[in-house]
């Protein structure tokens, strides 16, 4: 009962598994029998992820806050299993997707203008393998090319820790927040990979 993330003692029975199952298949067949079951899952579930949160027009940086949209009918039918089921591969997948954004994240260059009545100043962070390399104020718009951007995905993964998982985390609390204010920021992730404010924030409903 651990698949469908409820205690054992009100699990319904094999059949209505089975039943709920078949619903759930039936009901994405289009995007489940096309590609292969990891990608299918993951786009399945970013598209439900998306939607549910559209749904309660939630903005949060946090998995764990984002409750998806209750079950009304009883657990112990097909219908509610497989509810259970889209609300188990939204999570994943929102999981996945945040996890990717976070080790994007953690090799990048990070630019963004003050915004007060008293400064405009713009400053500069650039991050490798998840620590600050090196911050300052600048005069441009222009982003420096993040050393690490040459790395394997799987190379930025060993570099992590959960210090640095923390720290990849607050800096997109920081930047959802500068976002949402209007305030000028961009991205780098590698030479011909830059994202401005509206690209930042299309990621950032996902993530």
């Amino acid at each position: 009962m651990v698949a469908l993330g409820i205690p054992e003692g009100y699990a319904p029975d094999t059949q209505c598994i089975t039943n709920g199952l078949a619903v759930f298949l039936q009901r994405h067949d289009s995007m489940l029998g096309s590609k292969s079951i990891e990608r299918a899952l993951t786009e399945l579930g970013q598209k439900l992820w998306l939607q549910r949160k559209a749904e309660r027009e939630i903005e949060s940086d946090e998995s764990d806050e984002f409750m998806l949209k209750s079950v009304a009918i009883p657990v112990c039918t097909p219908g509610s299993v497989c509810h259970l089921i889209e609300s188990n591969v939204a999570r994943g997948a929102h999981e996945i997707c945040r996890a990717r954004w976070l080790v994007l994240l953690s090799e990048s260059s990070f630019g963004w203008q003050e915004s007060s009545a008293k400064s405009k100043n713009k400053f500069l962070i650039v991050f490798e393998r998840g620590q600050v390399l090196y911050s300052r104020q600048v005069n441009t718009e222009e982003l420096p090319v993040p050393p690490g951007y040459r790395m394997t995905h799987e190379e930025k993964q060993r570099s992590f820790d959960l210090m640095t998982i923390d720290r990849m985390r607050v800096v997109t609390t920081e930047i959802r927040k500068m976002v949402s204010n209007d305030i000028w920021v961009r991205l780098r992730l590698s030479p011909n990979n830059v994202l401005d404010n509206n690209a930042i924030i299309r990621v950032l409903r996902r993530v």
